[in-house]
């Protein structure tokens, strides 16, 4: 341990981010924070301590000097970021010194990533516009101007901020054994640094493969938390790009996969929180290293590495078909299934089933993902509970293999009847339903109805990029005497008002031109260019310009008309 400074540290030396490692992650607010402190360092003439990093020697086999980053890549890579558009503002007869200083030489680069970013960053450093495919390419490229465009508005002799930057110092940590370095990450990360508990659990299990198991493991978790990493990485890009509103939360992380997984492992855990999974895994550990029991620690290691990796792969799967087959797109995006399903969803796509059709008479041409669509829209969005517990349990015993596949076919649908029986479904469907997170999918399939066919998954990310929202028929707040139509007063509106009937889609632009209009001078706006897929606001268009009417009779037809579909379509 030793505080070194920026220009020790990469004079001579050569860096590698292994590919276990988290790709760069670093947003515009951390590298506008990195330069600031820089700035005020510099004009106070201290020198600034930019935290720890910890380094393992590579093999003796590799080259000379190289080291690979155990913590501290974030800063790293930034920092390289930075300097290289720094450099670029030096005087042509400094340019080539400090670009082998602290970007090249030798034939290599200072700083080499992870390899799916490694050819994206090296382009960055030579000046060149690669277009990024990742999300961790697309940090770096946007860190890369930020930096840029920071130095540009710089009040500061750009030799002498290098100076001040080539001071900077880091408390060093350089360790022969990489399980040593990764434990002494762990213990600086342990002590208030932000950390995912999916990045603790790897350090943590490579510290227990190195103490005591004889480094047998970590290759292994290194491989496949390289690949776990990468899964999630894919499984967040993709959400955010389609448009899945679970996964595009801010609150969505790799750790919520981890707490899928958990759920998957443990029948008694159905709401567990990250910290309470290291807590758990680690108590596991723990056990073993009391008994001595080595054999058990590595069954268990071995067998919790590969099924973590299963559970990412998984989902990642998932949601490369969302990306590509119209009934995902449909399930993950237009209707948003529950958080609370994923567990079973992950585990299901692990036994090869949700393709596949119910081994059941009457219900063929259904498949487990469909079942589980149904389940979503019946309990968790009609009746608007979150039975945790049970699905928890049940995803639990489907994953460890304990029901066949006409058991788990069976235990769906008589989960859906308890929750939501048939009779109950039907009621609730023609009351007020606006609200239930499922209309805006329902009418979906209802225009499909209308229109005599289904949509292709082209039409329906065209759909999803008008912003559709629900739009009220009859105004939820009129300007109108509701009993001019039909209704026999205030109260009796108040109780049609939010029906299936008075409900339909709209672009997000039309809705809030159309506000407290009557439904005659809605008509007008229910038939535009761009409802031209929307069948179900268009063939309500065509009827409201025929009657020259919307009034309480056609409302209670149509929820009736709408609210029959719904429960032949849904099991």
């Amino acid at each position: 341990m030793a505080l070194q400074r920026i220009r020790d540290i990469l004079n001579g030396k050569f860096y590698r981010i292994p590919n276990y490692q988290r790709s760069y992650a670093w947003e515009k607010r951390h590298v506008r924070e990195l330069f600031q402190d820089l700035v005020d360092a510099a004009q106070e003439d201290v020198t600034h301590f930019l935290g720890t990093v910890v380094f393992s020697r590579a093999r003796k086999n590799e080259y000379r000097n190289e080291y690979f980053v155990v913590d501290g890549q974030q800063r790293l890579t930034s920092l390289v970021l930075l300097l290289r558009e720094l450099i670029e503002m030096l005087p042509p007869e400094d340019k080539n010194f400090y670009r082998r200083l602290y970007l090249y030489d030798e034939g290599k680069y200072r700083i080499q990533l992870q390899e799916k970013d490694r050819a994206f960053f090296f382009d960055l450093l030579e000046g060149k516009f690669p277009i990024p495919s990742t999300t961790s390419q697309r940090l770096l490229a946007e860190a890369k101007e930020e930096f840029r465009r920071m130095l540009s508005a710089l009040e500061m002799n750009p030799k002498k901020f290098l100076k001040m930057i080539e001071e900077t110092q880091l408390l060093e940590f350089m360790e022969e054994e990489e399980g040593v370095a990764i434990r002494i990450f762990q213990t600086i990360n342990d002590r208030g640094k932000a950390l995912s508990y999916l990045e603790k659990i790897k350090s943590y299990l490579i510290y227990a493969s190195y103490r005591y198991l004889d480094n047998c493991y970590n290759e292994t978790i290194n491989q496949f938390f390289g690949e776990i990493f990468e899964a999630y990485d894919e499984i967040k890009t993709l959400g955010e790009n389609l448009g899945i509103d679970l996964i595009k939360r801010v609150g969505f992380t790799e750790d919520s996969v981890l707490r899928y997984h958990f759920i998957l492992l443990s029948k008694e855990n159905f709401d567990p929180t990250p910290e309470s999974v290291f807590v758990s895994l680690k108590n596991r550990i723990n056990e073993w290293r009391k008994d001595k029991d080595w054999t058990g620690m590595d069954k268990f290691i071995a067998s919790y590495v590969r099924e973590l990796h299963s559970s990412f792969v998984s989902l990642r799967d998932i949601v490369r078909r969302v990306e590509k087959e119209k009934l995902y797109y449909e399930i993950f995006v237009c209707l948003g299934l529950s958080a609370t399903l994923y567990p079973l969803l992950i585990a299901l796509e692990k036994r090869g089933l949700l393709d596949r059709k119910l081994p059941l008479e009457g219900f063929e041409d259904k498949t487990f993902l469909e079942i589980l669509r149904d389940v979503d829209i019946k309990v968790y969005k009609t009746r608007g509970t979150n039975p945790r517990a049970e699905i928890s349990r049940f995803a639990y015993a489907v994953n460890a293999g304990q029901f066949s596949e006409e058991d788990i076919a069976r235990w769906l649908l008589n989960y859906n009847q308890q929750w939501m029986p048939s009779e109950e479904f039907s009621l609730r469907l023609e009351r007020n339903i606006y609200g239930n997170e499922a209309v805006p999918y329902l009418l979906l399939k209802y225009s499909e109805k209308l229109r005599g066919r289904a949509y292709s998954l082209k039409e329906l990310k065209e759909l999803i990029s008008l912003d559709l929202t629900v739009e009220h028929v009859l105004s939820r707040e009129p300007n109108f005497d509701v009993r001019a139509y039909g209704f026999e007063g205030e109260e009796d509106y108040l109780e049609h008002r939010d029906r299936l009937g008075n409900l339909t889609l709209l672009p997000k632009s039309l809705n809030s031109m159309v506000r407290n209009k009557a439904p005659l001078d809605k008509a007008e706006y229910y038939d535009r260019k761009e409802t031209s897929l929307l069948e179900t606001t268009r063939v309500l268009a065509t009827n409201i310009k025929s009657r020259r009417r919307f009034i309480k009779e056609d409302l209670v037809s149509r929820t009736k008309e709408i609210a029959s579909f719904v429960k032949n379509f849904v099991s």
